[in-house]
């Protein structure tokens, strides 16, 4: 979270200081080590965002392939796109949900100025669930119609 507010203080500080580069280690180690968790999947997001945020590309692009990867090993290309039917595990398959969605965002994103580069993410189904509307994410509120 630290370098996601990180601003350069000039125009010739480079955005790979330490403390990006410890956090991309870090990642890295993770997945050497075998945490596959949505919580690390999560921190590959944010390393992705401020690759893109400050220009690192293609770093950007290779890290938002890995956490696709990485959504698929952990089955969320499939689960996350589901109808749920139990509000008890209502908390977790939103945070899967959203967590899919941002990587197929960012997945496009980060390929709008490279034509010939692939996506990661195959395109989502007309029939794919969208995530519930903020509001009544942070409320809580368990709508089990969407």
């Amino acid at each position: 979270m630290k370098i996601s507010v990180w601003a350069p203080q000039d125009e010739f500080q480079n955005p790979r200081n330490s403390a990006y580069l410890f956090a991309k280690r870090y990642f890295l180690e993770l997945e050497m080590l075998g945490m596959f968790t949505l919580q690390t999947l999560q921190a590959g997001i944010l390393l992705c965002l401020y690759e893109i945020g400050h220009g690192l590309y293609p770093s950007a692009y290779l890290t938002v392939g890995t956490c696709a990867r990485y959504g698929i090993g952990l089955g969320l290309d499939k689960e996350a796109l589901l109808p749920f039917r139990s509000p008890n595990i209502w908390l977790e398959a939103e945070e899967k949900k959203r967590t899919w969605w941002a990587i197929l965002i960012l997945d496009r994103f980060v390929t709008l100025g490279y034509a010939t580069r692939s996506l990661a993410t195959q395109d989502p189904q007309s029939s794919d669930l969208l995530p519930v509307d903020d509001e009544l994410w942070e409320q809580g509120v368990c709508n089990l119609d969407f």
